[in-house]
């Protein structure tokens, strides 16, 4: 039998009992909740690029996940639908990190047969917006408080905008105030309506541990290339304007 050299016998028996450059690492992504979709179907695209990186996500309202990372979330990347949540989570950030990337707009989803749809037609006792302090809810409050429609202490609540989806889903209201990928993604038979003076929501992501490690920095350049944003532009998502 063909004896090892020592210092080949030491590498075999360090890859044989997993090595940490043979481990997958594992990025932890926080995702506003309106990525869901189009994470999850591009996903795949990323893992086979990266096989060595374990993707794992948390969706739910940007706020949300500000305030988890300032609780000690073990996050690595936020991707978040609006700055000034991500300025939230303070010297969490990596600076230099931070980049603009996906951009979205208003709509309000309302029952198929709706005739006129508009915030002044929808019905405040069936319709849902999310707090004042989701992106969502915060956009969409900004723009009723010009005039534009009912007063939202009238609406129900949602945590999320896939929340309030899934509310006019199950017929528990008749109108929902969200997102037009929101709107795209609805099975209910609808009719939406967008706000034409609606600034445009934009997504930002930044890297939260310092410094910033290598999957953190894939993951991040990867949300720039042209495969990823062909992915959004499929499900509804707007290029981001330079910034």
């Amino acid at each position: 039998m063909r004896r090892l050299a020592p210092a080949a016998f030491l590498l075999a028996l360090a890859a044989s009992c997993g090595a940490p450059a043979g481990r997958s690492r594992r990025l932890d992504v926080a995702a506003a909740a309106s990525l869901r979709d189009v994470l999850e179907r591009a996903a795949p695209a990323f893992r086979a690029a990266h096989p060595d990186v374990e993707l794992a996500f948390s969706f739910e309202a940007s706020s949300t996940l500000a305030r988890q990372v300032r609780e000690g979330a073990s996050y690595a990347v936020f991707l978040s639908a609006d700055a000034a949540v991500l300025d939230l989570v303070g010297d969490r950030e990596v600076p230099g990190t931070r980049r603009v990337f996906l951009a979205n707009r208003l709509a309000l989803l309302g029952p198929a047969d709706a005739r006129g749809l508009s915030p002044a037609t929808a019905d405040p006792l069936r319709s849902v917006i999310c707090g004042p302090e989701v992106p969502a809810g915060k956009a969409w409050r900004a723009w009723l408080g010009q005039g534009g429609g009912p007063d939202p202490a009238r609406l129900q609540i949602a945590q999320n905008p896939r929340a309030a989806l899934a509310l006019f889903e199950a017929g528990t209201v008749d109108f929902a105030y969200v997102y037009a990928t929101d709107a795209r993604a609805a099975r209910r038979p609808h009719a939406v309506w967008t706000p034409p003076d609606a600034p445009e929501v934009t997504y930002v992501a930044a890297a939260l541990r310092s410094p910033a490690d290598a999957p953190a920095r894939a993951f991040l350049e990867w949300l720039a290339s042209r495969e990823f944003r062909d992915a959004a532009l499929a499900e509804g998502f707007l290029e981001a304007s330079p910034r």
